[in-house]
């Protein structure tokens, strides 16, 4: 479990890291860093939290497996979307000094870096659930003269 923690902190961190200096160098008036921040643990979270469960779900039955894949996947997506709709209503409030052209500009941006990061952490969480959190069925004898 904890290698798989470490591989999904890792790329989020460098998927962050190179896409926010990737946009810092390409629009240095419009990049904000908290925006990416912010984006990247509101997706890394709830990720963490599925590795979790399918972890724990992995010692049980394949029925407790796959609830917990489909739970996995539909509290990623309410974590993920609430907290979007939340940043998207409370970004006006947040920036009651700068201009409204601003608070629209940065719910925009916000949202695509929102899904940049659902996009990539879904990957990775995928493939560790699916390579390291999942050990490989091992085939009896007879199962392999049968095929």
């Amino acid at each position: 479990m904890m290698k798989a923690w470490t591989i999904l902190t890792m790329v989020t961190l460098a998927a962050g890291g190179v896409a926010t200096c990737l946009v810092a160098w390409v629009l240095p008036s419009r990049s904000y860093p908290i925006l990416p921040i912010l984006a990247g643990m509101l997706c890394w979270v709830p990720a963490w939290g599925t590795l979790v469960l399918i972890d724990i779900a992995r010692k049980r039955s394949a029925n407790a497996q796959l609830m917990a894949t489909f739970a996995g996947v539909m509290i990623r997506m309410a974590v993920v979307i609430l907290g979007g709709v939340a940043f998207h209503l409370a970004a006006p409030v947040i920036a009651r000094e700068w201009s409204a052209d601003w608070v629209v500009n940065q719910r925009v941006t916000f949202w695509f870096w929102l899904i940049y990061f659902y996009i990539v952490i879904l990957v990775v969480e995928t493939t560790l659930s699916l390579t390291v959190l999942v050990p490989p069925v091992a085939l009896k004898d007879s199962d392999a003269h049968t095929r």
